[in-house]
């Protein structure tokens, strides 16, 4: 018998959260014409599946009556993502083309991940496991890098000369 229902009942809530961002991701791939949305968006829904992975571990494994195991994600494919996307957007450079769907979808997957990563951090504030409250924290972490990736490629989207003039930190000046 499951001993702490309240953290077996979150896990539910986040295997849903994951399952339903990997649905919107990979159906905002399917619609998307630009090919680097494309792109980030497939990645984004690799990702929200190696995060239900791990979740559905930790339940499994809390519905067995064991505690929060000690998990960790597999290194390096957030990181992974990022620098795809980094040299792609160069190699790209002002010649990008998006819709506005695109851009609403955008839009709509920041709101998610900000929904993901304020539910996360709010059971890791809740959780007196220390090992279960590194996990969220961990999760919630997961959830910002996917909002900063998504931020950084409106902001390309947006503006794209202007995205590298931030990002790259060119003077302007002519000096």
């Amino acid at each position: 018998m499951p001993a702490n229902t309240a953290a077996i009942d979150a896990l539910k809530v986040a295997l849903k959260i994951e399952d339903e961002g990997r649905r919107f991701y990979r159906q905002a791939a399917r619609k998307s014409e630009n090919s680097l949305t494309k792109r980030l968006f497939t990645n984004l829904a690799g990702q929200e599946l190696v995060h239900k992975k791990v979740f559905q571990e930790v339940h499994d494994k809390m519905c067995a009556g064991e505690t929060c195991p000690v998990l960790s994600l597999p290194q390096g494919e957030a990181a992974k993502g990022r620098t795809i996307f980094a040299s792609a957007m160069k190699d790209l450079g002002a010649a990008v083309k998006s819709s506005t769907s695109e851009q609403d979808a955008i839009d709509l997957a920041l709101e998610k991940e900000i929904k993901s990563r304020d539910f996360y951090a709010g059971q890791a504030q809740r959780a007196d496991d220390p090992v279960e409250k590194s996990f969220y924290n961990t999760m919630a972490g997961e959830e910002q890098g996917h909002y900063l990736q998504l931020t950084d490629y409106r902001e390309y989207l947006i503006n794209p000369a202007g995205y590298f003039v931030m990002k790259e930190r060119h003077s302007l000046d002519g000096a």
